[in-house]
Order: structure tokens, then sequence, then C-alpha cells
């Protein structure tokens, strides 16, 4: 019988960080002005007009971003204003352009060819709801099923690891801009937490003892895809990076030992796969568009891209260019300085060689698609867009530590969530501070009262909950060899 865990149970850490993480994203959900999220109103109508039946658009925009789209009026009224304010739109994303037979607005949105799957989900909800109402519903469903897939995440992560380390990594993991993405009524940060779930049971598998999570592998497969256009090419990456921790010959036996749950998995990601690329081949969603007055592509100008994608990893918010305060970013830089340089102290050659390779792809992938794309777009690539691949750098240093076997010292846990904490917190009070004084209409936080002080109660709430799994813990030894729960697929 193997001997029991560290006392973080999945059930009690599922919970913890669910609701933690739902609480800081009801924070930024007051911070944001209704429809500030990047590019929320192109989201929005695309949710809208596929609760209603419209898949796509219904005809070309003559003035806008995107391709017509029939949305309710007050919704599209109600996000006028904020759309208005951008440089990058025009008319027709912010205002009619035209009725249907039935009333409904025609306006532009950029999000008119991507997947439908997640927009019929906040959509439907948020379709007995008007104007703003209807985007807070959405938001509030992103925010949940954002919290339940990192609750899952740690959750499974509880399931296989006995120290504190991999869920001190999955905290480091949750950057300030990947939870506040949670907050917009959008599909990234749905499928960053897919990533996460994919990462965290990606690594239960390569665990001697590991739990089978197949299911909840293919659960965080599935949202991947469905909720990104690059989503088939993260999901590549980030299951050759799982599959090359371990030799073939492993591999082959686990696989052998628990051949119809992978195979299971298998056939389903492989079918979601293939009618996402159906729908993306249907819709054209990642044709680009003929070339424009873009200036020549320098190098130094793409080396400070690249450093600027590399912030935005940490955070940018409402849009990418508008940086969080400085502090957070050297918190930030702070902690995964700590988590990768003693992860790769202790790490064994072939999770160094693997964390070697994420690191590349995350930083060729965005340099390659933007020489590709550069004549028609321009620099159009945001750092949060690599953030599937991103987190699985703190997750592979957790993993390496966890292989070492002894819990992380107290003082460092504690100062490790306090940074994180920090970050989080001072992150959406700067927000509430930038946008209470633009007073858009639909700026929550001044309609509530007290607004400043409920968001940055909520933040401190959200962190405290959602960091009480990474407390500090002792360390379980790992079993003998001969209780391990399958020795056929033994390294």
């Amino acid at each position: 019988m193997r001997p029991p865990r560290d006392a973080r149970l999945p059930h009690r850490v599922f919970l913890a960080v669910f609701v933690g993480s739902l609480l800081l994203e009801l924070a930024w959900v007051l911070a944001l002005p209704a429809f500030r999220g990047a590019d929320e109103f192109d989201h929005a109508y695309k949710a809208d007009a596929v609760a209603h039946g419209e898949l796509r658009a219904v005809s070309e925009a003559r003035s806008g971003r995107g391709g017509l789209v029939p949305v309710a009026p007050e919704l599209v009224a109600a996000a006028g204003p904020v759309c208005s304010s951008y440089l990058y739109t025009r008319p027709d994303n912010c205002r009619s352009a035209g009725l249907t037979a039935d009333g409904r607005a025609l306006v532009a949105s950029a999000a008119e060819s991507y997947d439908p799957v997640f927009y019929a989900v906040v959509g439907t909800v948020a379709r007995p709801f008007d104007g703003v109402a209807a985007l807070v519903v959405m938001r509030l469903a992103t925010a949940v099923l954002t919290s339940l897939l990192l609750g899952t995440a740690a959750a499974v992560t509880a399931g296989w690891s006995r120290t504190g380390w991999p869920l001190l990594a999955l905290a480091v993991a949750c950057t300030p801009v990947l939870v506040q993405s949670g907050a917009v009524a959008a599909p990234n940060a749905v499928g960053y937490a897919g990533a996460v779930l994919v990462w965290a049971a990606g690594l239960s598998l390569v665990q001697r003892d590991g739990p089978p999570t197949w299911g909840w592998l293919t659960l965080g497969s599935v949202t991947v895809l469905v909720t990104h256009t690059t989503g088939l090419m993260w999901l590549f990456l980030v299951l050759l990076a799982v599959l090359l921790l371990r030799p073939r010959t492993w591999w082959a036996s686990r696989l052998r030992a628990e051949r119809g749950p992978a195979a299971g998995a298998a056939l389903t990601v492989a079918a979601c796969a293939a009618g996402c690329l159906a729908w993306i081949r249907y819709a054209d969603t990642n044709a680009l568009s003929g070339p424009t007055d873009q200036p020549p592509l320098e190098l130094p100008m793409l080396a400070v891209q690249q450093f600027l994608w590399a912030m935005q990893t940490i955070a940018a918010f409402p849009t990418r260019n508008e940086p969080a305060p400085s502090w957070v970013y050297t918190c930030w830089i702070a902690v995964l300085a700590v988590l990768w340089g003693y992860g790769a102290l202790v790490a064994r050659s072939r999770v160094r060689v693997v964390a070697g390779l994420v690191l590349a792809a995350w930083f060729a992938v965005p340099l390659a698609l933007t020489f590709v794309s550069y004549s028609s777009q321009g620099y159009a690539w945001q750092g949060r867009y690599a953030l599937p691949l991103a987190v699985g750098l703190p997750a592979l240093a957790g993993l390496a530590l966890e292989r070492r076997g002894s819990a992380p010292a107290r003082p460092l846990v504690a100062l490790v969530l306090a940074l994180v904490a920090l970050a989080h917190v001072s992150s959406v009070v700067a927000v509430t501070l930038d946008e209470r004084r633009a007073d858009f209409p639909g700026t929550f936080v001044l309609a509530v009262p007290g607004g400043l002080a409920v968001v940055a109660l909520l933040a401190v709430a959200g962190v405290a909950v959602a960091a009480l799994p990474a407390r500090p813990g002792r360390a379980v030894p790992a079993p003998p060899a001969d209780v391990a729960l399958r020795p056929e697929v033994r390294a």
C-alpha cells in the first residue's frame, strides 16, 4: 500500500484554488469598465451572434475589422464609447452598419471567424440580458470556467506531488495577465487554464507512480483546441515536451498498461483537432489579408518586440500596450529566477533538455509567425498568446524539485507567495485607479460604494485563499519501487 501523501487533499486544493481564483477575477471584473478588456467588444458581439444561431459573419464590413454579425442593438450601443476610443477601430466596429429584418444590429467583429464553441457557452448564458448586463454575465461565465480549470489543475497536481514544489510552481505559472484575462468576455484565459491542466495531467503521467490522468489530459487538450486558432500548435508542442520527459520504451510500457484510457484520450483529442481544423478551413480563420503599409522589418525592432512579448506574458492590461507597474515585473522575474535557477541545479538531464527546448520554442514561435505575417499584420503578436507554452516552464521546475524529494523551506515559500500576492493585488488596484479616472460608461468601481476598497479586499482574499495549498508542508518519502502503482511502467 502506498503511504499517504502530503496533507494537501486534492478536493481541498481544488476548492481553495477555485474560490481564490474566482475572487481575484471578480476583483478584475469590477476594476475593468465594460468592454475595456482586450478586444472585448469583438468577442461580446461574436458571443451574442452565436447564441442566436449565427456562427460567422453574414456579410463583409465596408468600414471595420472583420465581418458583420447580427447583434442586439443594446450591446452595440453599450460598447460604442470604449470601442470608439481606440485608434485601430473603424466605424462599423463601434456602431450599427444596418439592421436585420428582425431588428438586430449589424456590426463588424474581428472575432467573427473564430471557433464558436466558447461563444456558444457564454453567449447562451447571457442571452436573457441586455447591454452591459449581458457583458457582465459573459465575464462571470468566463471567470467560472477559468477558475474551474485552474482548480482542477491544482487538484491533479496535488494528486501526484509529495512536496510543496509543484503547487508552488503552479502559483508562479498563473501570472497576473493570465488571471486578469479570466475576467474578460473572451476565450483566451479559458485556453490558458486548459493548458495549465494539460501540463498538470501530463506531468502526472510521467511519474512512476503517478495516477492515470487521461481524462483530465483530454479535457485540457480539448479546451486548448477550441479556444484559440493557435491551440493545435501549442497543444502539439506541450504534448511533445511531455513525451520527451520519458524514454520511448517507458511510454510503451505505460501505454500497454493503460491502453483503454490512453486510446480514448487520443481518439477524442484527434477528433476535436480534426473538427477545429475543419472550422479553420471553412471560416478562413487564419487567412492573412493583403500587404499593408508597414515599415521595413528591422532586427533591432524585432528584438524590442521580443522583450515586450516576454513582459506581456507576465502583465499588460487592459490592452497589450498598457504596462503594469514596474514592481509587478520585478516581483515576478525574481520569483521565476528563484524557481528556474534552483530547478536547473537539481534537474535531471532529460528535464533540463526539455525545459531548454520549451524556452527556445517560446522565443522562436512568435518570431517565426511575425516573419510570416508581418507584411499584413505588422507586430500583431501579443506575449499572452504564448502562455500555453510558457506556463510549462515553472511546471518543469516544479517537477525537477519534486523529484529532489525535500519540501521547500518555509521562508522561501513565504517569500514567493508574498511576491506573487503583491504582484496580483497591486496590478488590479493600479488598473482600478487608472480606469476610475477615465470614467467610461459602465465603470463598475464608480457604481459600487467604496469600489476601490471592495476591489482591493476581493483581490487580497482571492490570493490568500488560492495560496493555501502552496503553504509549507512536510515532504512524504517516495514509495519503494516494489509498491509503485504500476511496476510495469517503471523507468
